[in-house]
């Protein structure tokens, strides 16, 4: 019989850390299928996005239905002010593949060659009691669940 396992060393929820990828910047995903992993593979990093994110505000989700993916990776960048207008107007004029590093030390990476994630935001002003910030989501559809990427750190792309 076969069965969905549960690893027992923690279980935490949130993402550290999130890049977008231009597709320009895509190259490939390499598979080795003899020990059932996957790299990333980027042909320019100088275009990757770093995208800061607080602690316990960035959250991935995907949808399978039916053989269609449908991935949703947001965060909350605090403090919505002047110096991000050109990294923001880029984020949402272009289409994006986005690598993200949960909680739990594992990198997923949202979007592919044949379908890439819109970015979508909402700036927020917040009231007196609560803060400034940029909301925001990545979203697409997609034909493969998103994949594990082996990355020990962003350095290695």
């Amino acid at each position: 019989m076969k069965q969905l396992t549960f690893d027992q060393n923690g279980n935490l929820g949130g993402l550290q850390c999130m890049y977008a990828i231009p597709v320009s910047s895509f190259k490939r995903i390499w598979r080795d299928y003899t020990n059932n992993l996957n790299y990333l593979r980027v042909i320019n990093r100088d275009d990757i996005i770093d995208i800061y994110i607080t602690e316990n505000d960035g959250q991935f989700k995907e949808q399978a239905d039916g053989g269609v993916y449908k991935p949703e990776v947001s965060g909350i960048v605090p403090k919505s002010n002047p110096l991000n207008q050109k990294q923001l107007t880029k984020l949402e004029t272009e289409y994006w593949i986005v690598l993200f590093r949960d909680n739990n030390d594992y990198w997923r990476l949202a979007g592919n060659e044949e379908n890439q994630l819109k970015f979508i935001r909402t700036d927020n002003s917040g009231q007196l009691s609560s803060r400034n910030q940029l909301e925001f989501t990545f979203t697409g559809s997609q034909r493969r669940a998103c994949e594990f990427i082996e990355l020990a750190e962003i350095e290695d792309l």
